[in-house]
């Protein structure tokens, strides 16, 4: 795929991504969830949805815009940035099989969540019960919350089509706006 036929969505799917795990991730500890993680892994396959159609690569050029996003805003943490790749390289690893069933299943896409969630648990903490409670109950719940989220991001990417400069105007923004947030307001 030339890189001129790439369709730029993914820089504004992943900006939003990348907005998403730094303020919803904040909200859910303001709100006090304890199980932020499976509606993260949700929220990213939404973004993921809406930007991959389908095409090989496009989940990993999106996860690394998201993370671009992260970074500006100050979250260096080596785990984070996995979180978001590990769902990314999920996605790739399920696309050939969702593809050749030759119909939309979101269910095959969802499988995605726990399956990020183990690559993700099996670099921070490899340890037996760790995996067991984080890929398997964690990820059941984040398999659950992903199938309405995959479904509702693939119609949302089919839906927006925006042009170069308002995907790079978008990115921009969004680049100062983390930038103020992560270098001033946090201090």
């Amino acid at each position: 795929m030339k890189l001129r036929e790439v369709n730029p969505d993914f820089v504004f799917w992943g900006t939003l991504w990348g907005l998403s795990e730094i303020f919803v991730w904040k909200l859910l500890g303001l709100l006090h969830v304890s199980m932020k993680a499976p509606v993260m892994a949700a929220v990213a396959l939404f973004f993921l949805a809406a930007s991959s159609e389908g095409k090989p690569m496009k989940a990993l050029y999106t996860s690394v815009v998201a993370i671009s996003i992260k970074v500006f805003a100050g979250v260096y943490f080596f785990c984070s940035v996995w979180a978001v790749l590990s769902l990314a390289i999920s996605w790739e690893i399920f696309r050939p099989f969702a593809v050749r069933s030759g119909r939309f299943s979101p269910v095959l896409y969802a499988l995605s969540a726990p399956l990020g969630m183990l690559f993700f648990i099996l670099y921070r903490n490899p340890e037996p019960l760790a995996i067991i409670t984080y890929a398997g109950i964690n990820g059941a719940v984040a398999f659950l919350l992903s199938i309405p989220a995959v479904y509702l991001g693939f119609r949302a990417g089919k839906r927006v089509n925006l042009s170069p400069m308002t995907v790079g105007t978008v990115y921009v923004i969004a680049v100062v706006t983390v930038v103020i947030y992560g270098w001033v307001l946090k201090g």
